[in-house]
């Protein structure tokens, strides 16, 4: 397990340089299986979720060439599949970018709902009215198929029923070489969706009007290659604003487009931080104390959603009662808050409105990110803490950060990387290494563990304490707060007689943040983080005919837990043909109602 360790107290002075946008890359480089030719792009940040990409498109038959940190070839010419890898597209958020560039180029896309972060279910019904309006004929389900009329998309007008950046750019890519014109009326206007189109227009494309609500494509016959460079990350840029205006001291900003600032700096100077513009630099300056404000985040050039969790915790820090709206996602985007108050923040959300009143100071704590954002956010205050904060769930803030603690430390931070040795047990009893000796006695009453395999104990599965929820769906956690304790949801299902000794496929929609997925009560998967489907592999030596249990243990069940998506996703497959259906009536039970104490 890798945890960052800040120890609190230290002003950070000095110059930051700014990395590609993570928002443009990841639309950027699935935009490439859309130019037969190689098409170079620079200014590419190196962060995880590019590696994932470029992994996804090498699965599918291009070449990637890394020519040094920041510049890749890629070369699509010789693509042979329009089916990403299941397993590493549930693993990103940007995924729903191939169906756009697959379905575009070849006519044909079969793509798994995206993974990410956790902060509210990623619909892509916007995406799927442009696909159709184009021609396509799209099913949903665990799986998203399209498939164009004719092996070619036909350009149309699409009107978006709500300001949407993923659809707005997915539908920019499948128009790009689709047969006539397709307009895009109320498209956002975000930074990167002018990048993207700038890029398929340097490989050839004719795009007109991004950047406003409404964006012309008219579609060609073939994108033949060429050069493009990333613009600079507005959000990274955002995040070392909060992190001096929280932490105090004066950092010079480099590689920034002060324009696309301006909804951050506005915000950070009702604050009093100071921020002074000059060509491609912010200089950013607190030095006095920070004063109250509201924020409510919007689609560009509005204040951005990606930059709430930051923000939030500049304002806990400030004098007076502030309120965050978040007008773009919904209240799972405040998941972080509890973390927050554990470092003393004194915060209270209801639905989509976090009340924040200012403390004098924010205590270091044991904390774990639930998202990219929030990862940040909890670094920032860690920064500005009194004490040691030790953060965990890292990988999150690894899928958007380019060197987050190496420039952090550059600029006088003390910050650093531990890792440190995780067992398959320690996993299952909770992520803080500090936890009291009474939560871990209470969590191994409902574990035990053989040959180092978890296994859950019958003792604990009296059907007289257990609810009732319908799958998909969700169940209130009875009030739990924070990082509280975890809640079990459980289903028998009868296994055929021709299944038994098979191995098996078991698929299930998201579940809250962490969770241990069993199968005749021994453990057959575990995943950090949420938002994607997930399968696992039932080993043949498990399957018997008859009766079988399937059950999850969720963890951290702070505000609603349980199984959600298209029911048709929620299933035990034999293969593709056979399968059973574990949509409807599942048990549930809270296990461990221990607050915050």
């Amino acid at each position: 397990m890798t945890k960052y360790i800040v120890q609190g107290g230290s002003p950070l002075f000095g110059e930051v340089h700014i990395s590609g946008a993570k928002n443009a890359a990841v639309a950027i480089i699935p935009a490439a299986l859309l130019v037969d030719g190689v098409c170079r792009i620079e200014n590419i940040p190196q962060i995880s979720d590019v590696t994932l990409l470029f992994s996804i498109l090498e699965e599918l038959g291009a070449n990637v060439r890394v020519l040094n940190r920041h510049t890749v070839e890629i070369d699509s010419r010789h693509v042979h599949s329009t089916t990403p890898s299941f397993d590493l597209v549930r693993r990103i958020r940007a995924s729903y970018y191939l169906l756009g560039a697959l379905l575009g180029r070849f006519g044909k896309a079969t793509v798994a709902m995206p993974g990410g972060c956790n902060f509210g279910v990623r619909p892509i019904d916007q995406h799927v009215k442009g696909f159709r309006a184009m021609g396509a004929e799209v099913t949903e389900g665990n799986l998203v198929q399209a498939v164009a009329k004719g092996g070619r998309l036909t350009g149309a007008p699409v009107y978006l029923d709500m300001v949407s950046v993923g659809a707005t750019m997915n539908i920019m890519m499948a128009a790009a070489l689709a047969d006539g014109t397709t307009t895009i009326e109320n498209a956002a206007k975000e930074p990167h969706i002018v990048d993207l189109a700038n890029f398929l227009n340097s490989m050839g494309a004719d795009i007109k009007g991004a950047g406003t609500d409404s964006i012309r494509i008219r579609g060609v016959e073939k994108l033949t290659g060429g050069t493009y460079c990333i613009i600079p990350d507005q959000i990274e840029a955002g995040t070392y604003m909060a992190a001096v205006a929280a932490a105090g001291g004066r950092l010079l900003i480099r590689n920034v487009i002060p324009k696309h600032m301006d909804c951050i700096s506005a915000k950070l100077t009702e604050m009093g931080v100071t921020v002074e513009e000059e060509d491609d630099t912010l200089l950013v300056t607190r030095s006095q104390p920070l004063q109250r404000t509201n924020v409510k985040t919007q689609p560009y050039p509005g204040f951005p959603t990606d930059m709430q969790p930051q923000i939030a915790v500049v304002l806990s820090l400030a004098q007076g009662t502030s309120l965050v709206t978040e007008g773009v996602y919904g209240a799972n985007r405040f998941k972080y808050m509890d973390e927050l108050r554990r470092m003393g923040a004194q915060v209270q959300v209801d639905g989509r409105v976090a009340v924040i009143e200012g403390v004098d100071h924010l205590n270091g704590a044991p904390v774990q990110a639930c998202d990219l954002r929030a990862g940040a956010a909890l670094v920032i205050a860690g920064l500005a803490a009194q004490g040691v904060t030790q953060l965990s769930q890292v990988q999150f803030i690894e899928r958007g950060y380019e060197d987050l603690v190496g420039k952090l430390r550059a600029v006088g931070a003390d910050i650093r990387v531990e890792e440190i040795p995780e067992s398959r047990e320690a996993r299952n009893r909770m992520f803080h290494d500090d936890m009291d000796e009474w939560r871990l006695r209470m969590m191994q009453a409902d574990m035990a563990f053989e040959d180092g395999r978890a296994v859950w104990a019958e003792s604990s599965f009296d059907d007289s304490s257990w609810g009732e929820i319908a799958v998909p769906g969700f169940v209130q956690d009875q009030g739990l707060d924070g990082f509280s304790g975890f809640m079990w949801v459980r289903r028998d299902v009868e296994i055929p007689a021709g299944w038994a000794g098979k191995e098996l496929t078991l698929t299930l929609a998201a579940i809250d943040d962490n969770d241990f997925t069993y199968f005749n009560g021994v453990e057959v998967g575990h995943t950090e983080g949420c938002m994607a489907f997930r399968s696992y592999k039932i080993p043949a030596s498990l399957v018997k005919a008859g009766k079988a249990t399937v059950a999850v243990r969720v963890m951290d069940t702070g505000g609603k837990g349980g199984i959600f998506g298209d029911a048709n996703s929620i299933a035990l497959a034999k293969s593709d043909s056979e399968k059973l259906p574990l949509a409807g009536q599942w048990k549930y039970k809270v296990s461990m109602g221990l607050g915050d104490a």
